[in-house]
């Protein structure tokens, strides 16, 4: 049994997805499925995990703490189902069909995801590794800030979408053709750049080839993974005067 868990976080690690035994669950790492889809670039886990937080999972104090949780949650639920019959007998309130079906769908979705959580209490190998997702690999020093070391507001393509100027904004794609002077000496090499512009609205942004390559919009930098693509429409409304 140790083997198969010890198996299933080694997928994990190498996939960024943990599979649990007999669930439909699945505990998903971002930052790693991110990952897998550079080749030069990687997303810091500081960075992307700046909130956070560290978990602690003795089984002992856990097992404490989820007893607190039930004898509270049954005691609130006790509270609230008075507080319920209570505003019942004072007012009757049907539910309109959009919040029939919502109460519906969360009876149905609750299950599961009780399981789900059981699960993951469960899965002791993966919390023990959890607490280290944010931390730092070796190698991440090489990594490219593409802010220089600042705080940048993002933009907001969907306000952007909005304007008139919209189908007149171009996105700059650097594309770098290496080329292999010495095999033996790979550190030396000589790059040469192309800059390509292209509509970033109401057009299909593509990136055919085998490496990462650095965009350029406005005032800020992106990476767009290898054989990757992405559209976008503007949101401009026609409007008739009479």
């Amino acid at each position: 049994m140790a083997g198969v868990e010890r198996n299933r976080l080694s997928a994990f690690l190498e996939s960024g997805i943990y599979e649990f035994p007999n669930s439909n669950a699945v505990f998903i790492d971002p930052l790693r499925i991110l990952n897998r889809k550079y080749s030069r670039f990687r997303v810091s886990p500081s960075a992307y995990y700046s909130r956070f937080f560290n978990p602690k999972f003795d089984s002992q104090p856990l097992q404490k703490e989820k007893d607190e949780a039930e004898k509270s949650r049954v005691s609130a639920n006790s509270l609230k189902r008075k507080r319920n019959q209570q505003k019942k007998i004072k007012q009757h309130y049907a539910l309109n069909e959009k919040e029939l079906l919502a109460e519906q769908r969360h009876q149905d979705i609750r299950p599961f995801l009780v399981k789900a959580q059981e699960d993951l209490i469960g899965a002791k190998e993966l919390l023990e590794v959890m607490c280290e997702l944010n931390c730092e690999k070796e190698g991440w020093e090489t990594c490219i800030d593409l802010n220089n070391g600042g705080v940048k507001e993002e933009v907001s393509f969907v306000e952007l979408g909005k304007v008139w100027q919209a189908p007149f904004y171009e996105i700059a794609i650097n594309i770098s053709q290496i080329n292999e002077e010495d095999e033996e000496d790979k550190a030396s090499r000589n790059s040469q750049h192309n800059q390509k512009l292209l509509p970033i609205f109401n057009n299909l942004v593509l990136n055919e080839t085998n490496d990462d390559v650095l965009a350029e919009f406005l005032t800020s930098q992106y990476v767009l993974p290898k054989d990757s693509s992405f559209y976008m429409m503007t949101w401009i409304v026609a409007l008739t005067v009479y």
